[in-house]
């Protein structure tokens, strides 16, 4: 019976049986070296469903002898004690479904690359719940930065090795896969500079949205442990709306510095001049923290509670809409960032249902500039969605747009969102945590 559920649960991912150890694991060797597998357990009823913490240390201990180690990345708890694996674990815990703390990457690859170099015998164990999106981050992060593949060639190879063919990727969540990218990016710099820059959140635009949405800026806290919210908008929240002529949205823009006349708070309408737009999913550079991004159209003041009122919840696009949300208060959070939006359905004594959820990350060091700011701009498609998947529900708007400018040392008010004591790291200069013996 624990076998058969064991396989049902496994059935996407590619399982292991060794002759020697006789046994049959939720696990693979992504090369002779690397192995990633899904959690290890020996609790009740878990041990019936996932892999026996007991069948994965005897494979372990028959064919490496004392050369294996393991990473572990659950921050829901591993799910064992240290001593049960001989205290041979590295623990660096993030939230599933979504990538880790940036700062956070380069001292687990460093700690992998470390340990591997010492002995050509030595195995390291990946893994988290499933051992395919987190683990599968880092082990794509491993590639890249110490093997010099491309994050294309490393997510293929462990798409490859990880599953059973037809049935999808092994990284699928699309901030983990930016995760990688970024990596690439990391890696390329002759100084594998990384700063966890400190910024302010100014502004959210979402273009053609429905009514009704809640949106949430969030951040990274316990060292990456936890994700918690830094700003929910709310009812007081100022607002801005642009009528685009024609349903049509005009991605034209007026740079800081530009010429263009102010939006007022009272909601005067504004004319701008254009430049040329960046690409899909590009940064643009911010130059004064107190001047908007504006774009051309007629904008006019409104109160978030018009996209709260359940009273008015159209399911249809408002074409040829965008809203400005400007906090209230200054949203200050450090290089990682999540804007979650969803969608709720209101029904009789207050009864409400999810009817979307979608959230994406991205890391303000690589999508603007170190010393002002940028924009990050997702489409919908691109969104990540119930835990990690594509499944989003109805399209709630059609793209997502977010402002930031860079908050000086002198200008912080006090502990960032995360609390990683990171601000630089280079080549392999960075330690782990915890040792590897």
């Amino acid at each position: 019976m624990a076998e058969f559920l064991r396989s049902a649960i496994a059935s996407p991912r590619s399982r292991h049986y060794d002759p020697v150890a006789d046994t049959y694991l939720d696990l693979a060797y992504l090369d002779k070296n690397i192995i990633v597998c899904s959690m290890p357990t020996n609790e009740f009823p878990k041990v019936m469903y996932r892999n026996s913490l007991s069948d994965l240390r005897k494979l372990l201990n028959l064919r490496h002898g004392n050369h294996w180690h393991v990473w572990e990345f659950r921050a829901e708890g591993a799910g064992y004690e240290d001593s049960e694996l001989y205290k041979r674990g590295n623990h660096f815990p993030f939230p599933d479904h979504n990538p880790p703390p940036f700062a956070m990457i380069p001292i687990i690859v460093s700690s992998l690359h470390k340990y591997l170099s010492q002995n050509p015998e030595n195995v390291a164990v990946l893994h988290c719940k499933a051992g395919k999106g987190r683990s599968g981050t880092i082990f794509c992060a491993y590639l890249i930065s110490h093997h010099h593949w491309t994050a294309q060639i490393a997510l293929a190879h462990f798409t490859s090795k990880r599953m059973r063919a037809g049935f999808g990727e092994g990284v699928s969540i699309l901030s983990q896969r930016r995760w990688i990218q970024y990596v690439e990016t990391w890696s390329r710099d002759p100084n594998r500079e990384y700063r966890d820059i400190p910024v302010v959140v100014t502004e959210v635009r979402i273009l053609n949205p429905v009514k009704g949405l809640e949106v949430r800026c969030c951040g990274f806290k316990e060292h990456g442990r936890r994700i918690v919210t830094v700003y929910e908008f709310a009812q007081e929240d100022h607002v801005a709306e642009r009528v685009v002529a024609g349903g049509v949205h005009k991605d034209t823009r007026v740079w800081f510095g530009a010429s263009a006349e102010s939006v007022d708070t009272q909601g005067e309408s504004m004319k701008g001049t254009t430049a040329t737009p960046n690409s899909v999913g590009s940064s643009s550079h911010h130059h004064h923290r107190h001047v908007s991004l504006h774009r051309s159209g007629t904008y006019r003041s409104v109160q978030y509670q018009r996209y709260l009122d359940p009273s008015q919840d159209p399911t249809k696009l408002m074409a040829g809409t965008e809203i400005i949300l400007r906090p209230k208060a200054d949203i200050h959070i450090t290089a990682d960032i999540n804007i979650t939006v969803e969608k709720k359905i209101y029904g009789p004594a207050g009864l409400s249902f999810l009817s979307a959820t979608s959230y994406v990350w991205f890391n303000v060091f690589f999508e603007g500039d170190h010393d002002t700011g940028g924009t990050f701009s997702v489409a919908w498609e691109h969104m990540d969605g119930f835990k990690g998947t594509k499944k989003r529900g109805g399209k709630i708007f059609d793209r997502l747009e977010v402002d930031w400018v860079v908050c000086h040392p002198m200008e912080l008010p006090g502990q960032p969102a995360h609390e990683i004591d990171l601000r630089t790291s280079r080549n392999n200069a960075l330690k782990p945590e915890t040792s590897v013996e």
